[in-house]
């Protein structure tokens, strides 16, 4: 049935279930925007859950989209107007962060509050255990952060 395929996909993009994510996408009538429980898309769930190899698939087929498509679905929003670099920004979850600025999000968009993604990369550096992490991601969208450094 359609929900036991969204639960389907939902849950593989949770448990980074590649094999189910791809089949999702490819025949299940899928896409990188569909929304779960709430307002959030299968890219917001990924990015803000830290799971970045269901965001590579999900950004894959986004990739595939013509170009109207794939803008549309990387600044599509929460109904707080967040955006999936927003919530990878404020997890925060650095990896996600960079292959969302790879496949072309935009670093300006701004929520309801008027937030851009790296304000709200500043705003997790109060969470506890979370100061480096969200550094990094600020260091990110401040040009600083070295992508090859961190690979070694």
């Amino acid at each position: 049935s359609a929900a036991q395929k969204r639960e389907a996909f939902f849950g593989s993009i949770n448990k980074e279930k590649l094999d189910t994510l791809r089949w999702s996408l490819k025949f299940g009538g899928l896409t990188p925007v569909a929304r779960g429980s709430g307002s959030r898309t299968a890219l917001m769930l990924a990015a803000g859950g830290g799971k970045p190899r269901a965001l590579k698939e999900l950004l894959e087929a986004v990739r595939y989209s013509n170009a109207i498509d794939r803008r549309e679905m990387l600044e599509a929003s929460d109904d707080d107007g967040r955006t999936a670099l927003m919530h990878a920004a404020y997890a925060p979850h650095l990896e996600c962060a960079v292959l969302l600025r790879e496949a072309g999000a935009s670093e300006t968009a701004k929520c309801e509050r008027g937030k851009t993604a790296r304000a709200y990369a500043e705003a997790a550096k109060n969470a506890p255990g979370k100061r480096a992490e969200a550094q990094r991601v600020v260091d990110l969208f401040d040009g600083k952060y070295d992508e090859e450094e961190e690979e070694e």
